[in-house]
């Protein structure tokens, strides 16, 4: 995902901004031979408080 968009090339909610970067992070980690299931921590930072 690049800048908020998604392939429908609009800018879209939080929510399917964060279903997207789990994807993502799914897909490298499989491409490394990991998953998820070995994520220890993960950081979100938010820059609009409403956007939460």
């Amino acid at each position: 995902m690049r800048d908020s968009f998604l392939q429908i090339n609009r800018v879209v909610g939080p929510e399917a901004q964060v279903r997207q970067v789990y994807a993502n992070l799914a897909a490298a980690l499989e491409a490394a031979g990991s998953g998820l299931e070995h994520v220890v921590k993960l950081t979100v930072y938010l820059t609009d408080l409403d956007d939460g």
